[in-house]
């Protein structure tokens, strides 16, 4: 069984429907979970104007992305996770290019030049992916693009969270 939930956006995310989420996935023990992007919002590092005292800071929805994603980890212990970032979960990396690109990559002290060094303010940190087990799929080589990363689930078959955005709700799921 593999499931797939997508554009959660919290912390606006909607509560109840998380809680039936987590019961879901506690009934029917998934083999595999993809979080199909947009597990985060975002709104202050959009390229769109923000609304003042509406908007949730980064660190609101790093927190409550973390949550989600402790929360789906706790109730599905044995699945193998998988996130796509979205376009909203790289609106970081993508300002951190575009007005701080020395800051982009930077992380803790490594030993051994062969160790893998985990960029600080990435999702895989922020969110603590590794110690959730969560494998976040990105392609390194696009830098702030998140239409190619993709999972293929079966032969015919592929997760991507998607190019098309529409107008009006549910539009752009039809195209």
């Amino acid at each position: 069984l593999i499931v797939f939930a997508s554009d959660q956006h919290a912390p606006y995310n909607d509560k109840r429907l998380h809680e039936l989420f987590l019961e879901f996935l506690r009934e029917h023990k998934p083999h595999e979970i993809i979080l199909g992007g947009d597990l985060i919002d975002m709104p202050t590092v959009s390229r769109h104007i923000n609304q003042p005292g509406w908007a949730a800071s980064v660190q609101q929805g790093v927190d409550a992305g973390y949550l989600l994603c402790r929360d789906i980890r706790e109730a599905a212990p044995k699945a193998v996770i998988k996130m796509l970032e979205g376009n909203h979960d790289i609106r970081l990396k993508t300002a951190l290019l575009k007005d701080l690109k020395d800051l982009y990559g930077v992380g803790a002290a490594i030993d051994n030049p062969e160790d893998e060094r985990v960029a600080a303010l990435s999702l895989t940190r922020l969110l603590r992916l590794d110690e959730l087990k969560i494998d976040l799929i990105t392609d390194p080589e696009a830098l702030s693009r998140y239409e190619t990363a993709k999972i293929e689930i079966c032969p015919g078959l592929t997760a991507i969270h998607g190019l098309v955005a529409t107008r009006g709700a549910g539009r752009s799921v039809v195209k």
